[in-house]
């Protein structure tokens, strides 16, 4: 039997799909969060993203900064899961709808691992009365 090992980097940011996103502890971009996404997965569907592994296989390279290596990576997202409430922001008692483009989130402390083509849509978080709302964009609206 033999026994592999692999060399990983932890990143705060990645591009996919041409678009940005970072992790939660990245703090150069005071304006900008890229951090609250939508994702596919069978359990959750919003998180926070922690940071992106990129783990590197035993390779023929003898670069000693992995990021140059040629060689094939395999990316990791690293996630918090987040899960939907059934608290809503808007009803309309009146007509009886409610919002449905604004989700109320509620923490985990689950920690998940996803391929970057999980990743969805992009977040708008807001924070109100102490409670948590995710709004996924639209992708026509922004551009990384």
């Amino acid at each position: 039997m033999t026994a592999h090992s692999e060399v990983g980097d932890l990143y705060q940011r990645l591009v996919h799909n041409d678009k940005l996103y970072s992790s939660v502890n990245y703090t150069r971009s005071k304006q900008h969060t890229n951090h609250h996404v939508s994702f596919r997965h069978p359990v959750y569907t919003y998180c926070i993203i922690l940071g992106l592994l990129n783990l590197k296989p035993p390779c023929s390279c003898s670069l000693p900064v992995s990021q140059h290596c040629k060689c094939l990576f395999k990316s990791v997202v690293i996630v918090k899961a987040m899960v939907p409430s059934r608290r809503v922001l808007f009803k309309d008692v009146d007509f009886n709808i409610c919002s449905k483009c604004i989700v109320g989130i509620n923490e985990t402390n689950n920690v998940v691992a996803l391929h970057p083509s999980q990743i969805e849509r992009k977040c708008i978080c807001l924070t109100l009365e102490n409670k948590t709302y995710f709004c996924p964009l639209p992708y026509r609206i922004y551009g990384d």
